[in-house]
């Protein structure tokens, strides 16, 4: 029992973390089926050049970037600063693709040749480019420095409430502050990025009845968005609701059927309505059908966990151990990997693994991915029979 502690209620779903990965996460900003011109609004427009063409090649990077075309959007990008180098948008956004490519020495490279215009708006192009470059060098008080200052000189554009209340949220893990601002951004702007924003973070805080009226507010004609879908989805099965669930993903793969991250979204579901066996064939079809330049991590997590689940742990081990050979896998390969010593019957490993999650928590100087940590830290003293520190941690 305690080798197989099945985690399919417990905190977060994995088709969420897929979601985190490329709504914003600090790894992209670009959310999938956002408006391309979404993140433009505001005091500050996106159109910070004079050339037509780099205005046109930067809006195809945002839609590439957006569908995690990244080598594609790499290029496309470059091209629009090679019309016009001063474009600190599609500098920002170079910068950002680099970062989820796992190069940033690239993305800092991009940064320090960025020169903006010395005009009215210098201040918060400067301020812009200091908040990218604290993101690609993860030094989180430093970006939320520079977000209250883009704040602070961009006050109309409700996209730094969303900026704001992601960071309170995965950095602080501070509900309150972070669904404040969520509520703002939806409030100023109820766009289908700033609605499904708002759903995510009521999720993440415990608000599940809440998210569903949100995800109702987006207009039907947007409600076909792959986002939108897979937090509905979501928010559903987290309301016990799981047939409807279902039949929401399932819709969605109707126009889009191999598409890797609703399948990863359906694997979810299928984990935490005790059905392994069918969630490891859909999060192996995830990752045969990964889009371009994305490893399509948290199928991998996802395919990990239902070996778990069915008691194959030496290939839920080989699983992360592959994660963890790539650059920027988060604190859930660690787990990954701990979970599967643990239920092999290593426990000296798995402390060791364990020690290594909280080492590498307290270096980030931020709480993501906190709760992998912890409940990582409980599974072991399960292990070792200390019920009290097991509650503690599960607690925690």
């Amino acid at each position: 029992g305690v080798a197989a502690l099945s985690l399919a209620g417990a905190g977060l779903a994995v088709a969420t973390l897929a979601l985190l990965g490329t709504l914003g996460d600090g790894k992209g900003d670009a959310a999938p089926d956002a408006p391309l011109l979404d993140a433009c609004k505001g005091t500050y427009l996106c159109r910070d050049t004079a050339s037509e063409e780099a205005y046109g090649k930067y809006l195809q990077g945002v839609d590439l970037a957006a569908a995690q075309e990244g080598s594609h959007a790499v290029r496309v990008l470059e091209g629009a600063l090679a019309e016009d180098p001063r474009f600190v948008y599609a500098c920002d956004l170079l910068a950002n693709v680099y970062d989820t490519l796992h190069r940033k020495d690239l993305a800092r490279e991009k940064l320090d040749s960025c020169q903006p215009a010395a005009d009215a708006k210098g201040p918060f192009f400067e301020w812009l480019l200091r908040r990218r470059r604290a993101q690609v060098d993860e030094q989180w008080r430093q970006e939320l420095d520079a977000l209250e200052q883009l704040w602070r000189l961009d006050p109309d554009n409700p996209e730094w409430h969303h900026r704001l209340g992601f960071f309170y949220l995965t950095h602080d893990r501070d509900c309150p502050r972070s669904l404040e601002q969520h509520r703002q951004a939806a409030g100023a702007e109820p766009s289908v990025r700033n609605l499904t924003y708002l759903a995510e973070a009521q999720l993440q805080c415990g608000e599940e009845a809440e998210a569903l009226p949100t995800l109702d507010r987006v207009p039907p004609p947007n409600r076909g968005a792959k986002s939108w879908s897979i937090l509905r989805g979501l928010a559903l099965r987290l309301n016990g609701r799981f047939e409807e669930a279902e039949a929401v993903l399932r819709d969605a793969m109707q126009g889009e059927p191999q598409d890797p991250w609703i399948l990863s979204a359906l694997g979810d579901l299928k984990l935490a309505a005790g059905a392994p066996a069918q969630a490891l064939e859909l999060f192996e079809s995830a990752r045969s059908k990964r889009v371009a330049d994305s490893d399509l991590g948290p199928a991998a997590f996802g395919e990990g966990w239902a070996l778990l689940e069915l008691d194959r742990p030496e290939e839920a081990l080989k699983l992360a151990r592959e994660a963890r050979e790539r650059e920027g896998s988060g604190l859930e390969a660690l787990w990954l990997q701990g979970s599967a010593e643990i239920a092999l019957g290593d426990l000296a490993a798995a402390a060791g693994t364990a020690a290594q999650a909280v080492e590498r928590l307290a270096a980030a100087g931020s709480r993501y991915q906190e709760e992998w940590v912890r409940h990582l830290e409980g599974r072991l003293a399960l292990a070792r029979g200390d019920l009290a520190e097991a509650v503690r941690c599960f607690r925690e």
